[in-house]
C-alpha cells in the first residue's frame, strides 16, 4: 500500500506533529507510531504472559530472584 486517503483530522495531526520539529518525514512520523504500537502491543502481551503464570502458580519470591541475581551480578548489591 502506497497512497491512503487521510481524513483531514488526521492531516492536521500530522501537520502539527510535523510543525513541532521532531519527525524527518511524515514516513519517519509513522515509522516511529508504528514502532511505539508495537512496543505496546509486546508488552501488553508480556503483561498477560505474566498473569498467566501468577495463576498457573509459576511464580517465585522476591527474596529467592534477588539471590539469584546477586549471583549473576554481584556489583548490583553495592548500589
Amino acid at each position: 500500500m502506497t497512497n491512503m486517503p487521510l481524513s483531514a483530522k488526521l492531516q492536521r495531526r500530522i501537520a502539527k506533529e510535523m510543525a513541532a520539529g521532531k519527525y524527518r518525514s511524515p514516513e519517519d512520523l509513522m515509522v516511529k507510531a508504528l514502532d511505539a504500537l508495537a512496543d505496546r502491543r509486546n508488552a501488553i502481551e508480556g503483561i498477560a504472559r505474566g498473569f498467566e503464570d501468577v495463576k498457573a502458580g509459576r511464580i517465585r519470591s522476591w527474596r529467592d530472584c534477588k539471590r539469584d541475581l546477586l549471583k549473576r551480578k554481584p556489583y548490583l548489591a553495592a548500589e
